[in-house]
């Protein structure tokens, strides 16, 4: 008994601990919204593609192999660099890079920044692709987003570039029939780990199948963090001791790959109630996802706390 609940407390601790202080990389990632961005037109015709990336939190542009582009920053310096071997560079001089590392616009300029000095230009990327926080590309107010057209400029092979784009917003969705899937997934999670542990572990296996392809998605993004992806695999690999090691043992691991399913859910749960999600699966498949793994995994922890309550009690000696 004892052993089982420190299983649980020990997932549950790490499980914890990975959703901590985000690394660098995913301070800032893109998070469902009700406002969509897309590309019109590049104007004139250019060996370069772009899109808007996560609804419309980066502008992702790519230039093909033998071409260079500049991309200019808010104030019509130099701000990016494609070059034609496909490196990228960043202007360290312009006030783009540091604008630019936050959606808000938060980046602290340095002191003495001159940008209409020479560019100080410094590697960032390989293989002639890019992804930025772009704020001409999103809304940048708390209010209702208004229809609105975007241009961002640049310089393709020396050719002055157009990218023009628009935002508006997107009615929100009606969250209360996910919140219901995923009530029934806990009572699903919870009725079969009471009759078999397996089985409990098998409904978590399922959710956690289903989890996978929104987690590859995520992961591709711009900005992305690998920390929600390592619970869906805890959750996997848990719930696949569960179903091969029935007992005390694959009690408390059931109970494990819970906390990771619902703490995986609970972070995303935004997506019923947002209308333009950072993935581009189908809408449907994302918010099926999410109520799974909450439903799943609240009910794996209630199904658990229930074969605990009903332990044997060893005697005193």
């Amino acid at each position: 008994m004892r052993r089982s609940l420190t299983v649980v407390v020990g997932l549950a601790t790490l499980a914890v601990a990975a959703l901590g202080p985000a690394r660098p990389a995913a301070a800032d990632a893109a998070k469902p919204g009700n406002v969509r961005s897309t590309v019109t037109s590049v104007t004139p015709a250019a060996p370069v593609t772009a899109r808007v990336r996560g609804g419309d939190s980066f502008l992702e542009l790519t230039v093909a192999a033998g071409h260079e582009a500049v991309v200019d920053d808010y104030e019509g310096y130099p701000y990016l660099r494609f070059a034609a071997d496909g490196t990228v560079s960043e202007n360290r001089s312009s006030k783009a890079v540091y604008l630019n590392r936050t959606r808000s616009a938060g980046g602290a300029l340095p002191a003495g920044l001159d940008p209409a000095g020479p560019p100080t230009w410094v590697r960032v990327a390989a293989g002639g692709t890019y992804a930025w926080h772009d704020h001409r590309v999103h809304w940048m107010s708390p209010t209702r987003a208004p229809e609105q057209a975007w241009t961002v400029a640049l310089h393709v092979d020396g050719r002055s570039v157009t990218v023009q784009g628009r935002f508006g917003p997107v009615p929100a969705p009606v969250a209360w029939p996910w919140w219901l899937a995923a009530l029934a997934a806990a009572a699903a999670a919870g009725l079969a780990l009471r009759r078999d542990v397996r089985w409990g572990a098998g409904v978590g296996l399922v959710a956690a199948a289903l989890t996978a392809p929104v987690v590859v998605g995520l992961v591709r993004l711009p900005g992305s963090s690998w920390t929600l992806g390592a619970l869906v695999v805890a959750a996997a690999v848990a719930g696949l001791g569960a179903l091969l090691r029935p007992g005390p043992v694959g009690t408390a691991l059931a109970g494990g790959a819970g906390v990771a399913l619902a703490l995986w859910g609970l972070r995303r749960v935004a997506v019923f109630d947002h209308a333009v999600l950072v993935t581009a699966l189908p809408p449907w498949l994302d918010r099926a996802a999410v109520a799974a793994a909450v439903g799943a995994g609240l009910g794996l922890l209630g199904g658990v706390a229930w074969v605990l309550t009903r332990a044997p009690v060893a005697p005193d000696a």
